[in-house]
């Protein structure tokens, strides 16, 4: 099936003949998103767990949505708000250190999410991109947008999305 998705271009569902191909076997650079949503968490784990059978070097990326002009101070708030999201980082780095796995974080500021991760992907010639979604449909997915919808249709390699319902416990 094949859908047109606004302005980001068309965006192919539907099942695809796997058979021989070994993600991992080559996902050596894994990119995860993360949003500290229950959804990115589940991500991260399942991307942890094709990373330790490959080998993987592991990066993290999170961006702090925050609209701003290039040049523009960041607010306190901001800062503080960045700040937490650094140490964040830094301590799920060492969760996955400890694992055996390398980890690189990245973090960005500004309000487009999906750019930040495929400009990443294709700087760091990543093999998979793992992310949650927050399942939003309806008005509220029209007008917000899915971050992981746009970056699902404009990665330069493949992606692994954790919908809300299989990131529940149960």
């Amino acid at each position: 099936e094949t859908r047109r998705f606004g302005r980001h271009g068309t965006c192919y569902r539907g099942v695809v003949d796997m058979s021989g191909i070994s993600f991992v076997t080559r996902g050596k650079r894994i990119l995860v998103a993360l949003d500290g949503s229950v959804p990115s968490k589940r991500a991260l784990e399942n991307a942890l767990s094709l990373g330790r059978e490959s080998g993987a070097k592991i990066y993290l990326i999170r961006v702090l949505g925050l609209h701003q002009e290039e040049g523009e101070p960041i607010s306190k708030s901001g800062q503080k708000l960045l700040q937490e999201l650094k140490k964040s980082l830094d301590q799920t780095k060492a969760e996955v250190e400890k694992q055996g796995m390398e980890c690189e974080t990245l973090v960005h500021i500004g309000p487009d999410i999906d750019q930040f991760i495929i400009q990443e992907a294709k700087d760091n010639h990543i093999d998979l991109i793992a992310m949650g979604t927050h399942g939003r449909s309806g008005l509220s997915g029209l007008l917000m947008g899915s971050v992981a919808r746009k970056v699902l249709c404009r990665a330069p390699c493949p992606v692994m999305i954790i919908p809300p319902l299989l990131a529940q416990d149960g």
